[in-house]
Formats: structure tokens, sequence, C-alpha cells
């Protein structure tokens, strides 16, 4: 519903309202030559790898953004013994952001920074030596404010005056409601404990399975919003290989439940409608054996939480005059709407080819997303696709060696706000295999996969606004005329239209920025002076 705010309540503030400032990617490399300690075995042949980016510090200098992380990577090989080992390597990444010269200056708490892995390989240069080659993407979202009001008499004259009484009633608005959404980010590390109980047990001389590698990918399973911060609850699987007392590969997992609070900086605004996201990776895991086949873990990860609050404010897209000749300009701001978060998780499976040779048994199995893509369709939902690949190591014939198998997965949820029209959904995702398996049935190998899916999405949503509005006090205004009007049109409209819809006649109407009988063009305005 239409109604008039006049402009002495402008006076009492500016309204703003946050909007897309910054949102940028830097892609960018990392390579290290990795020697492997004399206490291991030599290394053979590397059978299977993984890598996460973890964001630690970021630096913001008003032109850039500065992050720096980890790049925590397992490398699992067979040795000159024929024996598997993993070696865990962390390497350190930094890399500058620049912001665009619209960002202006951000706050700490409205930026967030996530590093995703492109791609990754290791090969080995030596029997000691391992050669790690990986390009991250970094990205930025920056929230930054925008004046969605129309400027005072005061300023439009440069300041150089406060504006009279008779100039102060002589100008009104005509204003519609709009939604927009505000944003802070939080960052913080929890931990998760656990244990792990291999089959089998002690061997008869009381020695212990030994453990080879351990790894963990945590995901979030639900997020509580509030008006000072976020309630954040997830889990934490832990996948252990280990080496049994008769000489077998086995692989044993568990899962441990967290729950964190996240602070946010400032609360949220009174009566808005609140809402958050987060995003969780595992950090490291530590094993520890407590005896008789039973593995104490313990881990950290790292949450990454937004929340959002959601209120509606006045903006003026008409302006009218009395007493005086008006001239105003319109403009489009892009003001963000929240959408929605998701937190979810589901199954996907299929086949490839197995090696050639014979059954071969599985002893592990691992799972990564790669060419993953999200958008968000025309109706509100939000659409993941793309393929899991599935890493089984098989031991036959006294060797252990890789294989993959590759399928397309795809999931899709409705967005609890949807997604307003014209608008131009900003999606931040994340995807993760929580959980894989692998079995060889004859020439085929079929495998399966647990995934796990955190995403937000912010929508940049264009709303017309007067942003200024000049008074001519020197020019008279004609007797007969005792106000005036500026209408914006509407894309496609033209004069006769606008003539039409106020009542206008011809004589009254002046159009400023247009030419012709035709459409009139964007930015254009009609002013009409009325009785």
């Amino acid at each position: 519903m239409d109604s008039f705010i006049s402009s002495s309540i402008e006076k009492s503030g500016q309204s703003t309202a946050p909007t897309l400032a910054a949102r940028s990617s830097v892609s960018h490399d990392v390579t290290d030559e990795i020697p492997v300690p004399d206490y291991m075995a030599e290394v053979g042949r590397i059978v299977s790898f993984s890598a996460s980016a973890l964001d630690e510090n970021r630096y913001l200098d008003g032109s850039s953004v500065e992050a720096t992380g980890l790049l925590a990577c397992t490398v699992t090989y067979v040795g000159d013994d024929s024996s598997l080992n993993a070696y865990p390597v962390n390497c350190d990444f930094s890399v500058r952001i620049p912001l665009s010269a619209e960002a202006g200056e951000l706050a700490a708490d409205r930026v967030a920074v996530r590093t995703e892995v492109a791609s990754f390989s290791f090969r080995a240069t030596g029997p000691r030596k391992l050669a790690l080659s990986a390009k991250l993407c970094t990205s930025v979202f920056g929230v930054g404010e925008t004046r969605i009001s129309p400027l005072t008499v005061a300023e439009s004259q440069g300041g150089e005056r406060e504006p009279t009484a008779e100039e102060d009633a002589s100008i009104e608005y005509k204003k519609t409601r709009t939604a927009f959404s505000s944003a802070c980010f939080m960052h913080m590390t929890g931990e998760t404990a656990g244990e792990l109980t291999v089959p089998g047990g002690a061997g008869e001389d009381g020695a212990g399975p030994k453990m080879v590698s351990c790894s963990g990918v945590s995901s979030v399973t639900g997020v509580t919003p509030s008006r000072d911060g976020l309630t954040v609850k997830g889990e934490t699987f832990v996948t252990c290989l280990c080496l049994t007392e008769s000489g077998e590969y086995v692989t044993v997992g568990a899962s441990a439940p967290f729950e964190d609070k996240l602070v946010a900086p400032r609360p949220a605004a009174d009566g808005a409608a609140i809402d958050g996201a987060a995003f969780v990776r595992c950090a490291s895991v530590n094993v520890n054996d407590a005896g008789g086949g039973v593995f104490v873990f313990s881990s950290e990860h790292d949450i990454d939480g937004e929340l959002w609050s959601t209120e509606e404010t006045d903006i003026a897209t008409d302006a009218y005059g009395t007493e005086y000749r008006c001239d105003a300009e319109r403009s489009d701001k892009e003001t963000l709407f929240f959408s929605g978060a998701v937190a979810s998780s589901f199954s996907a499976s299929g086949s490839g080819r197995a090696p050639a040779g014979g059954d071969h048994a599985v002893i592990a199995a691992s799972g990564r997303i790669v060419g993953g893509s999200a958008e968000v369709a025309a109706d509100g939902r939000f659409v993941f696709t793309g393929t899991c690949a599935v890493t089984a190591v098989l031991a036959g014939d006294g060797k252990a060696e890789p294989a993959e198998t590759s399928f397309p997965v795809r999931f899709e949820t409705r967005l609890k706000n949807g997604v307003p029209e014209e608008s131009e959904p900003v999606v931040r995702w994340e995807a993760a295999v929580t959980s894989a398996s692998a079995k060889q049935d004859g020439d085929r190998l079929t495998a399966a996969a647990e995934i796990a899916v955190s995403a937000s999405v912010a929508a940049k949503k264009r709303v017309p606004v007067v942003s200024r509005v000049r008074l001519t006090t020197d020019e008279p205004v004609p007797r007969d005329r005792s106000s005036v009007r500026i209408r914006f049109p509407e894309e496609g409209q033209t004069v006769w239209d606008v003539r039409r819809d106020l009542c206008a006649g011809p004589e009254n109407v002046t159009v400023v920025g247009a030419e012709g009988d035709g459409p009139l063009p964007r930015g254009s305005a009609v002013i009409v002076y009325e009785r």
C-alpha cells in the first residue's frame, strides 16, 4: 500500500539498508617439496590423498582483504617394505583479494572469507620426497550499507543552510515498504571426542592393532538462530585404516555429535525475522590407543556462522512539491534479501569398471566432490549438482592399488523465504562426502557415498528510490498551479501513459531526459503541474 511521508521526517536521519558491497574470488596455487622423515618407510607407490583448506585469519585494509590459512593434506602410500603408510602434510597459504571501488569501508564482522580446493595432486619425486601441487580459490563476501531515502533540502543544496519551515513543508514523498536483510559473520573452533573399536581386539601376545591413517569430516545438522548469535549442531565422522594382528587391513569408523554457540558481535534488531546459516570443516583428528582394540579420538572443527535479520523500511518512489518548482532524480539501489539456508545430507551411488586380475578386497574408501555447482531456480528451489569421486584402495596378490569410481549427484530443496522477482541470487555452498564405501562384483566396482550440503542464499534485490530532490525558490510557480509531481515512469511507458494515469493535460507536462513520443528511457522523469 502506497502512502506519503513528509520531508520533516527525513531530518531525523537518513534511512540505510545493507547492500552487497564486495564479492570477488581469486585463484592461487600452492606448491611445495615435502621430505619424508627417516622413521617412515620410503615412498613406493601413492594410492590415495586428501586435502582440505582451513581459513585462519583475515586482514582488511580498505581496498583489499589479505587471507591466510592452512592446507591440510594426508598422503597414503605403499612403502618399500610393502606396508601401507599415511603421512600428514600441512602447508600455509596467503592470498590478497582486491575489493571493488564501491565496497567502501567494511567492518570485520561484515566480511566472510572461504577457500575451496579446486584441484590437488601428489607425486613421488624420490624415495623420501613428495611434490604437492594444489589450486585453491578464495572468495570474499562483504556487506556494506547504502542510502535508500532521498536527500533533505539542506543536503541537496550542499549543506550550506537548514531549510526554512516553508521549504520543509513544501515537499512530500510517495513511499512504499520494502524488506531488506542484514548479516554479520562469526567464526569459532570447537572440539569433539569419541571411541573407535577395531574388530578382533588385541592379539594373543596382548599387542593391539596398528593405526595406519585417520581422517575426519564434519557436517552441520541444524542451526538455531537467536538475536545474539547461533547455536550450531553437527556431527564429526572419523574413519581409520588399521592393521590387525592377523595382518589384515580393516577400516573402522565412528561419529560424535557437537553443539556450539557462536556469539554475534552485535544483536539483531528488535522485531526482525531472524535466520542463520553455518559451514563447518574438520581441522584435525588425534587418535590414542586405549588398549584392547579400542582407540580414543579427539577432533577439532572450524565453524563459520552467518546471522541474518530481515525487516521492512520505507522507500520513496515519487516526489511532490507545493508552490515550488521541483527537480528530482531516481536511482536503483541493490539491497540484500535472505532467501534461506540449507543444512542437509543425502545418499548417492554409482558403479564403474573394476581393475583386471580377479576379485580384490576393498580395505579403504574415501570420497570427494568434484565439479560441483549450485543455483537457485525461479520458483525458489536450491539445486546442487556435481560429481562424486570415490577412491577405493584394493588389496590382492600381495599389493595395494587405488581404483576410482565417479558418478553424478543431485540434491534440491525449497528455500524458506523464496527469491524476489527479478533478483540476482548470491549462493554460497559447501558439499563434503562424510562417508564412502565400495565393493567389487565381478568386473564392476560399486560405490556409495553420504554427502552433506550447507548453503546460504541471499538475493540482490533492486529497488527504485528517489535519490535527490532539489527545490528552486527563485522561479515563481504560475498562479493557477498549486503543486507539481515528479513521476518516474516504468520501463516501456510513454508520456501518454503517465498523462492517462494522472489525468493531466499536455500543457501541464514537462519531460526531463527524453525526446520524442516513444517509450521513455531509464532515468527520465515526467514533471506534472497540478492545480
